[in-house]
C-alpha cells in the first residue's frame, strides 16, 4: 500500500489484512483480540491486548507495523476514525435513501438500482474494446488481474479460464501495490485494472501503469466515470453509472462471464 494517514484507505487496510490470516498464525490470535474491541478501540492497551492475544509486546508491535502503521497509538487513532466516520456515513446514507419504506420497497430499490446499472453498461457496450481485450488474453503469457477483493471476485471465473487455457494469469490486490512491490511485466504481459470508483487506489494504479508502460506490459482499465488524470492505462472500458460505486459490482461480474466468452471464442 502505498502510504497513507486517510483513515478510510489504512482502516480497510488493517480489516483485509485480518481477513488473510490462516487460523494458524499468531497474527491471527492478535487480529481476533483486535476486533473483540471495535466498541472501544481507544480504551485498548498494548498490555491488555498482549494477554488477550497470548503473545509479546513485541509480537504486537511487529503486526502493528505489519499493517502499516508507525505505532500502537497511531493504529488505534486511524482506526477508530475509520470505524466512526464510516459508521456516520453509513447511518446517513441508510435515513436519506430508505427512510419511510418498507423493508419490501427497500429490496425493490436496490433491486431496480442493479438493474440500472447493468443497463447502462449494456446500453453503451463498449464490445469491440471487449473483443480486442479477449485476442490480447488470447496473445498474452501473464494476465495480471488488479483490483481489490471485492473487483477480484468478480473476476475469479475468467482467472480460472486463462488458467485451464495455459495462460498465467493472477489476482494482485490494489491494496498491495506501491512503487517498490511491482509485479514482473513484460511485452508479453496484460493487465486488467478493475475500479468502481476513478478516486479509489487512484495512485497505485497510476504507480502500475507507469510500471508497465516501462516493460512495454499492456493495460485495460474498467472504470465507472472518467478515470483520474494521473492514470495513464492503454485502454480504457467504461461501464456502470458514474457515481453509483457499489452497483458497479453487478456490472463488473457480468463484464467478466462475457470476456470469458470472448475468450473462448477469440482461440
Amino acid at each position: 500500500m502505498i502510504p497513507s494517514n486517510y483513515p478510510e484507505r489504512t482502516g480497510k487496510h488493517f480489516i483485509r489484512y485480518c481477513n488473510r490470516q490462516t487460523p494458524q498464525s499468531g497474527d491471527i490470535s492478535i487480529a481476533g483480540a483486535i476486533l473483540q474491541h471495535t466498541g472501544n478501540i481507544l480504551e485498548l492497551s498494548q498490555e491488555r491486548l498482549s494477554a488477550e492475544a497470548h503473545l509479546s509486546g513485541a509480537s504486537i508491535s511487529r503486526f502493528i507495523r505489519r499493517c502499516g502503521f508507525e505505532s500502537f497509538q497511531s493504529f488505534k487513532n486511524q482506526f477508530e476514525r475509520f470505524l466512526s466516520q464510516r459508521s456516520l456515513r453509513r447511518s446517513k446514507h441508510f435515513l436519506a435513501a430508505y427512510h419511510d419504506q418498507s423493508d419490501m420497497d427497500v429490496g425493490r430499490q436496490l433491486y431496480d438500482d442493479a438493474v440500472q446499472n447493468l443497463k447502462a453498461t449494456m446500453d453503451d457496450l463498449p464490445l469491440p474494446l471487449l473483443e480486442q481485450t479477449a485476442r490480447m488474453m488470447c496473445q498474452s503469457h501473464t494476465v495480471y488481474l488488479v483490483g481489490d477483493g471485492r473487483d477480484l471476485y468478480c473476476f475469479y471465473s475468467l482467472q480460472l479460464d486463462l488458467l485451464c487455457s495455459g495462460r498465467a494469469a493472477y489476482f494482485y490486490n490494489v491494496d498491495e501495490v506501491s512503487k517498490h512491490t511491482m509485479p514482473p511485466m513484460d511485452s508479453r504481459t496484460l493487465v486488467l485494472l478493475l475500479s468502481v470508483n476513478p478516486f479509489w487506489y487512484h495512485e497505485e494504479i497510476a504507480s502500475l501503469c507507469d510500471a508497465a508502460r516501462k516493460a512495454r506490459a499492456c493495460t485495460v482499465l474498467f472504470t465507472q466515470g472518467s478515470p483520474s488524470e494521473d492514470v495513464k492505462a492503454n485502454f480504457c472500458c467504461r461501464y456502470g453509472r458514474p457515481g453509483s460505486v457499489n452497483d458497479g459490482y453487478y456490472s463488473l461480474y457480468f463484464l467478466a462471464q462475457l470476456l470469458s466468452v470472448l475468450f473462448y471464442r477469440a482461440q
